[in-house]
């Protein structure tokens, strides 16, 4: 373990960066459908601010940096760059971002038991009594820096999953064909990808409808939907990576520039790792945090605490947009800093609770389980516009109780509001949140501000056909949430859809 000295910087900045460059990092951004967001562009304007952070004796800046070149669908590089902002004796304007060491070992930030070594190298080049992590890149609600493939490479059961994706939104079937080969008017047009959905047909059978299906095949390939999840850096293994990887075994602060982390099964996965987590509850966009600001503050507030530093990442957000003209976007954030010092005892315990109790009752009253049904029906989903099935489970909570009168739930509702209330330690939610996309008015009709507490809900039976519940939630799955079994929550969902 590294003695540290006075001398020593009193906290250690480091930015994980994953980032995928190249023809497949230009994609459509879900803020806005009509812009590309170009991930080189964005990475190339983190790395700008971050060389004009002024220097200070009180913090190090080091950069974690998994980079991976992909030329026509093809990675061509994947190296991992460690390096540390340091003063440039040729350019007194701006610092230089000094490489000290590399990797050549593929998708190395989603590996944490590799991680942790960069994490155990970071810490004995550049001691420091106090570690603030920045996470930059997207994220999955139960993990970040995912990786995919097409279905099309899955097998066996390839049809029957692309049969369900494409399809769910819908109430019935559609024959499905490529625009180029497109020569008759069409129904509807499905904006997520290339295809043209035409000649409403009844819901028969249970295969996809399609003119070929070697075209159809040729259609999902190059239209890039509905991939699998193939490698994903789960919040466990982030988790074990700190564990590991720090000799305090924690970091003070961790900051998640990736959409959709700040919900249950982040909190509970990273309970004894992290004591402060700052992330969006549902989507985060550039120019994000303003890091700059952080800095300072940690370089000018002699002895500043860890809470206070997550405070200044939320609060610091809203005037970072304002200024690069993008106020009403930050309007569809919801930004919170949670404490998780005894997260277990304070959220985990009170859910448990709730969900056995929750069960007796849907077991003992038929008309209460159609109405847990109704109330989560009526919950805008905050995974928008991807499909992780993520409900706010306070507002969720607070629906229920409407519908079904006064039980013993409700004090444990009230109790379990309460300790959220308690363990947010700042927030910033925006006016606009329902609004990032379009849904269904029977998904929108409870827009209650989000309390920082969304949990895996899906809104019917979960099957193999769905690619959350059978990725992250079904048993034996490849990157299973950790809090499932611990809150009885799958059992719950089987008893009320069943």
């Amino acid at each position: 373990m590294t003695t540290h000295d006075e001398d020593f910087p009193k906290w250690n900045i480091i930015f994980l960066i994953y980032a995928k460059l190249g023809d497949d990092s230009i994609g459509t951004s879900p803020y806005n459908p009509n812009e590309d967001a170009d991930t080189l562009v964005y990475l190339t304007s983190l790395k700008n601010e971050i060389r004009g952070i002024p220097l200070s004796p009180n913090f190090n800046i080091v950069l974690i940096d998994n980079e991976i070149e992909v030329k026509n669908g093809k990675k061509i590089s994947d190296n991992t760059y460690i390096s540390v902002l340091e003063s440039d004796p040729e350019n007194l304007t701006v610092n230089k971002i000094d490489t000290k060491t590399s990797y050549d070992m593929e998708d190395f930030a989603q590996k944490g038991d590799i991680l942790k070594l960069a994490f155990q190298y970071v810490e004995t080049q550049w001691p420091a009594e106090k570690i603030l992590l920045v996470t930059w890149d997207h994220g999955s609600a139960f993990g970040i820096f995912k990786t995919t493939i097409p279905l099309s490479n899955i097998g066996s059961n390839f049809e029957s999953i692309i049969q369900f994706n494409l399809n769910n939104n819908f109430d019935n079937k559609y024959e499905i064909i490529r625009k180029q080969a497109l020569k008759t008017d069409f129904v509807f047009t499905d904006a997520r990808s290339s295809f043209e959905i035409i000649r409403n047909r009844p819901y028969k059978t249970d295969s996809v409808i399609t003119k070929n299906k070697d075209q159809f095949f040729s259609a999902i390939l190059e239209a890039k939907i509905d991939d699998e999840v193939v490698d994903i850096l789960t919040n466990d293994e982030l988790s074990n990576a700190i564990k590991e990887g720090f000799a305090k075994q924690y970091v003070d602060v961790l900051v998640m520039f990736n959409c959709y982390m700040q919900n249950v099964h982040t909190c509970y996965s990273l309970r004894d790792q992290v004591k402060f987590i700052v992330a969006p509850e549902g989507v985060i966009s550039v120019p994000g945090y303003d890091y700059t600001a952080i800095a300072r503050a940690i370089a000018n507030t002699q002895g500043i605490e860890a809470e206070d530093v997550a405070g200044v990442a939320v609060l610091t957000m809203r005037n970072k947009f304002a200024l690069a003209n993008l106020k009403d976007k930050f309007e569809e954030h919801a930004m919170f800093s949670v404490a998780l010092e005894n997260y277990q005892d304070k959220i985990i315990s009170k859910l448990k609770e709730f969900v056995q109790e929750i069960r007796s009752e849907i077991a003992a009253n038929i008309l209460t389980k159609g109405n847990t049904v109704l109330s989560r029906q009526s919950c805008y989903e905050l995974d928008l516009p991807l499909n992780y099935s993520m409900v706010d489970f306070i507002n969720w909570s607070l629906r229920l109780l409407t519908k079904i009168g006064p039980t013993e739930i409700a004090d444990i509702q009230v109790d379990l509001e309460a300790a959220y209330h308690d363990i947010i330690t700042a927030s910033d939610v925006g006016n606009n949140i329902y609004t990032v996309t379009s849904r269904p008015s029977w998904e929108r009709e409870s827009k209650t501000a989000p309390k920082g507490a969304t949990i895996y809900f899906p809104s019917s039976a979960m099957t193999n056909d769905d690619e959350v519940f059978r990725i992250f939630a079904a048993v034996g799955a490849p990157f299973r949430m950790s809090v499932l079994d611990e809150i009885g929550w799958l059992p719950f969902l089987d008893e009320l859809y069943r």
